[in-house]
């Protein structure tokens, strides 16, 4: 059924979110993406599930007590679109700026598109608010 291919799309973005940024399971991402996976963020275009783990790894060592939370998660077709938050301290280096110790409070939009159970490829939009301003991964 369409319903359930939508749910079951939904579930697998969101649990790429959850089993990779707050439980730290970079290897989760072999799961939930196709090893082609195209990764769109801020200008840039990563390729293959090794870069996207690359990015994902830089985020959880910049800011190690992250915690997403998805706001809302709407599917059509083979699309999901996922409105989430973060929070996290910037503990470590976060594509090359050193720790600030300064919370990080953060929201974004991430399309995924999928094919036979797996990510193909996702656009994503984060927006850094108020001290994180000078944060960037350009």
């Amino acid at each position: 059924m369409v319903e359930d291919a939508r749910e079951t799309n939904k579930a697998i973005a969101i649990r790429l979110f959850t089993d990779v940024f707050d439980r730290h399971d970079l290897d989760a991402a072999d799961v939930h993406l196709a090893p082609d996976v195209v990764f769109h963020n801020a200008g840039k275009v990563i390729h293959g599930v090794g870069g996207w783990k690359a990015f994902a790894g830089e985020w959880i060592g910049g800011f190690p007590d992250t915690r997403m939370t998805v706001d809302f998660a709407m599917a059509e077709g083979d699309r999901v679109l996922i409105h989430w938050q973060a929070e996290g301290t910037h503990e470590g280096v976060f594509f090359g700026r050193p720790a600030t110790g300064r919370r990080l409070v953060t929201s974004g939009l991430s399309l995924f598109r999928l094919s036979s159970g797996r990510i193909e490829e996702i656009w994503d939009q984060t927006e850094f608010l108020g001290e994180a301003q000078p944060f960037s991964i350009s």
